[in-house]
């Protein structure tokens, strides 16, 4: 069965002069990896890199797919996944329509009471995905199909159960990335690795743990090191970007892993998310001596009240300790910030401002906060102190005011990240 997984195209013409925002879409080749071992013909359609709108998906339906699966992970892709959906529509109205991603998992309902899609895949798709095309091979109904939200005939929305997510990520296969246009992707992403699933904390900002569960878990070191010789062999990478949100949260594992990098030979550079109250001294110099570069630390708000009733669960104090300790290794410091996070004022801001200031980071990014569906700050939005300014999704690329808190107006979030700008600014040498 041929099958047509899309990632759609992003919707902002800054982002269309160049690929180096773009990286390749890991999700959807993994579930081409899956449906290529069960014995189905898929390709992988990434229409943000090759700078497509969605109606230009007309040109890429021949020949025509038995089923057409579009991803929908960021909330700003959706004005692009449903054009490109209601593209397909019209030319395949035979073909089985799924959407999938984070997006898609949490706002399923909505879309599926659009007629936008047949089905959406809710939560990791890989065992859903599969079990669909089957039912699709035997002349079967997606109803009732574990994994996915399905709209009925009669316009009726049904969910079939839930599957475990799977445990043993060593037994998925690699993900199929000679599908995708390696090319196209700079030199910065072409090495992006997930190496495991789930986060245990539950930042209020963030649905990371909603949508992959709390439990993590992990590819084993080995395999890890077997993808990267991979890619080097492959596509020439020589440079690795771990996407994981807890790369640094089992020491033995990452122990292992260092180990197993440090002897391989392969001579790569690395770069990975932590945790500030990860980030020891000992851990900063066994990152750099197995060949990592960089890691990118999620500072979000140097105010306690602002990080507690963000459920962050760190201590501004580790994060000052996490960034010195990196710099005292020699490793570039990639930190995050939040404009407007509940408690936040454009008084505590400083604070923030402060530390760019005095420990100037390698590279910051600021972003405002945005009530992404699937996080707290979305569904408990009220007990929050949240409002939300409307439902245009496409506004959702953090750097748009899309809500408000009790604390900061519309008008105090557009000042506040313009502080935060300059902050940043004044950081840099001179």
């Amino acid at each position: 069965m041929r099958v047509l997984l899309v990632n759609p195209p992003w919707p902002y013409h800054a982002f269309r002069h160049s690929s180096s925002r773009f990286a390749p879409p890991l999700g959807l080749a993994s579930l081409a990896a899956v449906l290529e071992r069960a014995g189905a013909r898929p390709s992988v359609l990434d229409m943000a890199v090759m700078k497509l709108s969605g109606r230009d998906i007309a040109g890429y339906l021949q020949p025509p797919p038995r089923l057409v699966g579009i991803s929908l992970n960021m909330s700003f892709t959706e004005p692009g996944a449903v054009e490109a959906a209601r593209t397909v529509r019209a030319l395949l109205p035979e073909a089985a329509l799924i959407l999938g991603g984070n997006h898609a998992t949490f706002e399923h309902r909505r879309l599926l009471d659009t007629g936008v899609a047949d089905a959406v895949c809710l939560y990791e798709g890989e065992t859903a995905i599969v079990e669909a095309v089957r039912r699709l091979d035997r002349g079967e109904p997606l109803s009732g199909c574990p994994g996915l939200a399905v709209r009925e005939g009669n316009g009726r929305i049904t969910v079939g159960p839930q599957p475990e997510p799977v445990h043993d990520l060593d037994s998925l296969p690699p993900p199929a990335r000679h599908l995708l246009p390696m090319h196209l992707y700079d030199v910065e992403q072409q090495g992006l690795v997930g190496s495991a699933r789930g986060c245990p904390f539950g930042c209020t900002f963030c649905s990371a743990s909603a949508f992959s569960g709390t439990r993590v878990r992990t590819h084993s070191p080995r395999r890890v090191v077997e993808e990267i010789a991979s890619l080097g062999t492959d596509y020439g990478v020589n440079k690795v970007l771990f996407c994981d949100d807890t790369f640094v949260l089992s020491r033995r594992r990452l122990e292992e892993l260092c180990r197993l990098l440090g002897s391989s030979g392969l001579g790569v550079r690395w770069a990975c998310n932590t945790r500030a109250d990860s980030l020891t001294r000992g851990v900063a110099e066994m990152l750099r001596d197995s060949g990592c570069t960089g890691v990118l630390v999620g500072i979000e708000s140097c105010t306690q009240e602002v990080l507690d009733r963000a459920t962050k669960g760190i201590k501004v104090e580790q994060a000052w300790e996490a960034v010195r300790n990196a710099q005292a290794a020699g490793l570039e410091v990639y930190a995050t910030f939040i404009v407007g996070l509940p408690g936040e004022t454009l008084q505590s801001l400083e604070a923030s401002c402060q530390f760019i200031r005095t420990l100037r980071p390698d590279r910051v990014t600021v972003s405002m906060l945005t009530p992404f569906p699937g996080t707290a700050i979305r569904e408990r939005a009220r007990e929050l102190g949240v409002t939300i300014l409307g439902h245009d999704f496409s506004r959702y690329e953090l750097t748009c005011p899309t809500c408000e808190t009790d604390t900061m107006s519309v008008d105090d979030l557009k000042r506040g990240y313009v502080k935060m700008i300059l902050a940043v600014q004044a950081s840099r040498p001179t």
